[in-house]
Parts: structure tokens; sequence; C-alpha cells
């Protein structure tokens, strides 16, 4: 983080996304809270990633400079096989509804997976059911077939 503070000026504002794991931004919590509010400031968004895995404080989690909730795929690709996993990925949603945060699914691998997160009122859903990963020298080519 220190680096990018250094170039922070050089990041053209709103085409730059952050994605801090929860473990991170909650091991020194005023740290944190002071370089999202600096990045935030220059027009970075911030994500919260892996949310539900670590030690989460609600009480935290809405002081802390975020734009996006990303529930951890652990919860998603389990939430048809455990009503607890189920109801912690509703829990999520409607935490991160509740405190004007987008929420992100990850780990969605099938139809149903898309489907229930979206009437669940989920904002965005990542996953392989829309496209598998691809190494970083066809990203290149990729990226320019879907372009407009």
């Amino acid at each position: 983080l220190n680096e990018l503070m250094k170039h922070l000026d050089e990041v053209v504002a709103g085409s730059f996304e952050l994605e801090i794991t929860e473990t991170t931004a909650f091991h020194d919590v005023n740290r944190a809270r002071k370089v999202l509010e600096v990045l935030r400031s220059h027009g970075v968004t911030v994500a919260l990633d892996d949310f539900g895995t670590g030690y989460s404080s609600i009480e935290t989690l809405a002081d802390l400079s975020v734009d996006r909730l990303k529930v951890d795929k652990k919860f998603v690709l389990k939430m048809f096989e455990d009503d607890k996993n189920m109801k912690i990925v509703k829990t999520i949603i409607q935490m991160g509804k509740v405190l004007d945060l987008a929420v992100v699914a990850e780990g969605v691998e099938t139809e149903d997976h898309a489907k229930v997160l979206a009437s669940l009122g989920c904002d965005e859903l990542q996953g392989f059911y829309f496209y598998r990963a691809v190494p970083a020298d066809e990203f290149v080519s990729f990226y320019k077939s879907f372009r407009l």
C-alpha cells in the first residue's frame, strides 16, 4: 500500500478498485481506516474481500471506508448443502444493503447459484459460471474480444 500511495495521483479516478481482505483490514483497524480514506479521496473504490472468514466486527465494518462487500466463495459454494451457509449468504447481502455497500458474491459456479444470489439482491456475481480464469498472457486477446 505504501508504494501505491506514492503514485496515487497517477491513478485515474474511478478506474481502480483495491481489494483488501477482511483479515488485513481488521489486523490494524486504525491504519486501515486512514489508508482507505486516503485511497477513496483519490477516487479509488475499495472492496472488502473474503468477508465472513476472519474476525469481523460489525462496528468496525460500519466505520471502515469501503464500497463493496465480497461474500467469500466458501459460503456460496456450500449454500445449497447447508442451511447455515445459505443464512450466512443472505445475512451478508442484507447487511451490505443496510450499510449502503454493493455486495459481490464470489464462487458462482452454477446457474442455480446465479439465480438465487440475484433473487437475494446480490449486486454482482463472480465465478467460473461466467468465465474461467485466464493466464495473464491470454488476457489481452480475451479483453480485446469483449471491447465494444
